[in-house]
């Protein structure tokens, strides 16, 4: 089983044709979803709110924003989750404080679930993925043409193909 854990950056990307990485999470939506039973993705509830805040922002109206995220959470392959204090605490303790002082809360908690799933984390924000791919190994910036980090995509979905049970 394939686990992956989309931060706020995609999943925008993901459902507005406006931002400039949708075609790409199109592609690796498309690909994530041909696996049907061999992946699950995660979402954590903060990803929720800072979608909706970053919609809402984006100037969609109440209507579109609940209908984008419940047919995100009735997607067979799409999870809710629930941020655990136990989670970001096992963070905290595992890894020295200098590594975690360049994260934003939300992004701390976003690793702090990936690793309590051991999920491939997904982003286009690259702050985040400088920051937690010095901890963690399973974190991918999505944009294939980006000069420091262009191979992620392909190394995600070579690393989430059925091939690799």
């Amino acid at each position: 089983m394939k686990i992956i854990l989309t931060d706020s950056s995609f999943l925008i990307s993901s459902v507005y044709e406006g931002e400039p990485f949708y075609r790409q999470s199109v592609f690796i939506n498309e690909a994530i979803s041909n696996l049907k039973n061999e992946a699950r993705i995660l979402i954590p509830s903060i990803v929720f709110f800072e979608t909706i805040f970053k919609l809402n922002q984006l100037n969609f109206d109440q209507d579109e924003i609940k209908n984008i995220l419940w047919n995100a959470l009735f997607q067979d392959q799409i999870f809710n989750v629930t941020l655990s204090e136990t989670s970001a605490f096992r963070l905290f303790k595992k890894y020295p404080q200098e590594k975690l002082k360049g994260f934003k809360t939300s992004d701390y908690l976003i690793l702090s679930t990936a690793l309590a799933f051991d999920a491939h984390l997904l982003t286009y924000d690259k702050k985040l993925r400088r920051n937690a791919g010095q901890i963690y190994d399973k974190v991918y910036y999505c944009d294939p043409y980006d000069k420091e980090f262009g191979k992620d995509t392909s190394n995600l979905l070579r690393k989430i193909s059925l091939h690799e049970r």
